[in-house]
């Protein structure tokens, strides 16, 4: 049973328990640090997992890091920091490209 949904109230554990089928949890505990949000994966992002894992021989801590989006791993301090790195590179791209536009124009006028 693969719980493609929030499962909150572990609905498919019940459903597994009530067909006699063993349930187990993805092992996030254990090979990630999991800093923040829902310990929850994507239909797709666990199907990505599945197939590193056949590949990889069931290298789980690899397979896990590739799949999980890394803000979730990442500590609140460093996710701020990575926002406002972001943020002054986006305003200096933007700054660089007033000043080629502004030199453009100067440029195309002196040719007139």
């Amino acid at each position: 049973v693969i719980c493609a949904s929030l499962d909150n109230n572990r609905e498919s554990f019940i459903a597994a328990r009530d067909q006699k089928i063993d349930a187990y949890r993805l092992p996030f505990q254990k090979y990630c640090n999991w800093q923040h949000g829902p310990m929850v994966l994507p239909l797709p992002n666990m199907m990505r997992l599945f197939r590193d894992l056949v590949q990889t021989g069931g290298n789980w801590k690899s397979g896990l890091h590739k799949t999980i989006k890394k803000h979730h791993l990442m500590p609140e301090d460093e996710q701020q920091e990575e926002k406002v790195a972001r943020v002054y590179t986006r305003v200096k791209m933007a700054k660089n490209e007033r000043e080629e536009i502004v030199q453009s124009i100067i440029d195309s006028c002196r040719h007139e």
